[in-house]
């Protein structure tokens, strides 16, 4: 049995197989092991993945700089099921923002509904996927469950009842992103992928709790980044963002309402760029500001009531068959 370890892998007497270069992309081998009795294919990207992969077998992407694995079909979907290890692999670059790059092109061959596919590619990237708000499911009807998500208009609420500490962003080009606890979210317009975003809570500058977000219920004031499905992005450091969800939520001191409805009332998941306390109970409403706006809302109403998903310019404001995914990284 071998051991992934940072920058290289060794077998369990700690004797290396494997290594990444200085360049932090070439894997190279020691003498002692002969490539051609450890063979190690590579690939760019996942396009340039092997059409017909032997079961049990692995390969380095040298785009995404991971170690990824090939078990087979799946059986539910005839899909191929592909194991990326980037967490037990540090290859110099595991940070938020390159998160998010890798994310943006994995998660751009999934639909609205493809909850357990696209929640794959999150724990990927070692996140745990923990809630799905969607037309029908986003506050007095989202459910919750203590398994891993599997259906639209979920929240995962052993999430926020745990005490683990969500990781401070980083990796950012522009450093005031940098070193807030934060979501990222994913957004889907029917088939069409639209991109990913981060949303950091700049009220912190140490890792919280979950329910950190959500209890006590108060407005809570935000950085934003956006990373759009055609790679260009939207920044948001202005000071002058924040977000209450919904200040008739009444969450628990976990951060949620019930187990089985995360909201009292109403609410609002996401961000609105440049507008002071977003509140899905009493307003501001993202539909105030589509081209600026990033989530979707029960706008003092019912789960059913807004038939609109958020993406800034790309916003669709004639839609039910929308998902988000919102997900966490723990220390």
């Amino acid at each position: 049995m071998s051991t992934i370890k940072v920058n290289r892998l060794a077998n369990t007497s700690d004797e290396t197989v494997m290594e990444i270069g200085a360049d932090g992309v070439t894997p190279s081998f020691p003498a002692s092991y002969n490539p051609g009795g450890f063979p190690l294919p590579t690939w760019a990207d996942n396009t340039g993945r092997p059409a017909s992969p032997i079961e049990n077998t692995a390969g380095y992407n040298i785009d995404k700089k991971r170690i990824e694995f090939y078990s087979g079909k799946d059986p539910q979907n005839n899909k191929d099921k592909w194991y990326r290890y980037n967490t037990s692999v540090s290859l110099g670059g595991v940070n938020t923002y390159n998160d998010m790059v890798n994310l943006n092109s994995s998660l751009s061959g999934y639909s609205y509904n493809d909850v357990s596919g696209v929640r794959q590619e999150f724990e990927s990237q070692g996140y745990v996927l923990v809630s799905t708000p969607c037309y029908g499911g986003m506050a007095e009807s989202m459910n919750g469950t203590s398994s891993s998500i599997t259906s639209r208009g979920y929240f995962k609420y052993n999430e926020w009842d745990s005490s683990s500490q969500i990781r401070l962003s980083d990796g950012f080009g522009n450093n005031t992103l940098n070193g807030y606890p934060h979501f990222i979210f994913a957004g889907y317009d029917g088939g069409n992928y639209r991109g990913i975003a981060a949303q950091m809570y700049r009220d912190y500058s140490s890792p919280v709790r979950l329910r950190d977000f959500f209890y006590p219920n108060q407005n809570r004031n935000l950085y934003n980044f956006v990373l759009n499905s055609d790679g260009s992005t939207r920044e948001d450091t202005g000071g002058n963002t924040s977000t209450i969800y919904s200040d008739n939520q009444n969450p628990n001191s976990n951060g949620y309402y019930q187990t089985s409805r995360f909201a009292q009332d109403d609410g609002s998941w996401g961000f609105r760029i440049g507008y002071n306390r977003l509140d899905g109970n009493g307003g501001g409403y993202l539909n105030d500001s589509s081209s600026n706006s990033y989530g979707c809302e029960n706008r003092n109403s019912g789960d059913t009531c807004c038939p609109q998903m958020f993406w800034g310019p790309a916003s669709n404001t004639g839609t039910s068959n929308y998902t988000f995914f919102f997900a966490v990284k723990y220390t």
